[in-house]
């Protein structure tokens, strides 16, 4: 109740049960669901700034991958200023720190919306067996989100014939080809901001569910207790990470020739890439939603993790068969077992992550696959030496084995 604020939380849970009609078991279902709002950084007074310091004091900082970009080319301009970018009308100016801050679009809280299940029975079979069952699950959504991508520093060798540098009276063709430079290409260091496409979001889903069924109880007249169950479990792993720029493509882009019908990617024009629509980045309004469409590249991951495990125990205190000091009034208690448990992984990843394609991650991200196996014999002992006698209210001796035996 009350005023709501932004991120705010919303859940809901339902358990019921019930006795069986014979009264020998029960079973008791839980379903809940949350849901949880968005919290951007812009939000809070204190982090809407990319806080950066100098020797004088703080500023609004960020990155030097800005909009309408940073353009490093060696020997240009005066006193070893080797950095270009744009003013709003497009006249090629000095870059001067135009830092990108790059805070105000990552998530303090992420959005998410999660749905669970349970479900627990058992059920006296006779008075010395009693089966049971457990059933777990969950679905989880949410989306991580930070800065947009764009061209982190990438190296184009920029030629003399592209058209687009003719935009705005030249100026980007007369700062890359001064008068008495001849080369037919330049290279050029670009940081370029994909401001047009939005932040990067990573979209991720985790599914689990786990169940296990058993019997236990006693035998030899109540003396012996027993547990048998099997357990299977799994998580299941989703990844979709969208808006993010791909390395190639945007060499591809920035490699542009004069058409008849206008500019157009080299690749495009020899074959090579018949998909490829030019990144117009000399005008700070060229980016088209066509060359977006082209660049921003999904990458997709799966994956999941298993596990099986089957472990039976029997135990029992032998006091019943006089294994008794006559300093103690508690038995010898001995347990014993064997466990076998399964584990396997397997995680795939598309080609834009394995070859570390998107610009925006740091490098790749390979798949790996793999599995073991284990075999555990274990055994525990119990021996109480003194009990309710003087000086000694307790004293037991306690030891234990494990055995395992992994693949």
């Amino acid at each position: 109740p009350g005023e709501v604020w932004d991120g705010s939380e919303y859940s809901l849970g339902l358990t019921m049960g019930s006795n069986f009609a014979d009264g020998r078991g029960n079973a008791t279902l839980f379903f809940g669901y949350t849901e949880t709002d968005a919290l951007l950084q812009s939000e809070r007074d204190y982090s809407g700034c990319a806080l950066g310091s100098t020797s004088t004091g703080f500023y609004c900082g960020g990155s030097s991958t800005s909009y309408p970009g940073r353009f490093r080319v060696a020997n240009i301009g005066a006193a070893g200023t080797t950095s270009r970018t744009m003013d709003a009308n497009g006249n090629v100016i000095p870059w001067n720190n135009g830092f990108y801050n790059y805070g105000p679009l990552n998530y303090y809280q992420r959005p998410q919306e999660r749905y669970q299940a349970n479900f627990m029975a058992h059920y006296d079979v006779t008075d010395s067996a009693q089966v049971y069952a457990e059933f777990m699950f969950m679905d989880n959504s949410t989306v991580a989100q930070i800065a947009p991508s764009g061209a982190f520093g990438t190296i184009a060798n920029v030629s003399r014939n592209n058209p687009l540098l003719q935009q705005n009276g030249g100026q980007w063709f007369n700062t890359l080809f001064p008068a008495g430079y001849t080369a037919d290409t330049r290279q050029v260091t670009i940081q370029r901001r994909n401001v047009e496409g939005g932040g990067r979001q990573d979209d991720l889903g985790l599914t689990s569910f786990r169940g296990v069924i058993g019997i236990k109880g006693s035998f030899l007249n109540d003396n012996w207790d027993y547990d048998v169950s099997a357990q299977y479990g799994s998580v299941l792993f989703s990844e979709t990470y969208y808006n993010d720029f791909s390395l190639n493509r945007i060499n591809r882009a920035l490699d542009v020739v004069a058409t008849a019908d206008g500019p157009a990617c080299a690749s495009f024009v020899d074959g090579t890439d018949p998909n490829c629509v030019p990144w117009n980045i000399w005008d700070p309004n060229g980016v088209s939603p066509e060359s977006l469409a082209y660049l921003q590249t999904p990458g997709f991951s799966r994956g999941d993790t298993t596990q099986r495990v089957v472990t039976a125990s029997v135990s029992s205190d032998l006091g019943k068969y006089g294994a008794t000091l006559p300093t103690a009034k508690n038995g010898l208690g001995v347990a014993f077992g064997a466990e076998y448990r399964e584990e396997s992984l397997d995680y795939n990843t598309d080609t834009a992550f394995s070859t570390g394609d998107l610009a925006g991650q740091g490098g790749p991200e390979i798949g790996v696959a793999g599995s073991y196996n284990v075999i555990d014999l274990f055994a525990e002992l119990r021996l109480p030496l003194l009990q309710d006698m003087f000086l000694a209210q307790d004293l037991t001796v306690t030891a234990s084995y494990r055995f395992s035996d992994y693949s």
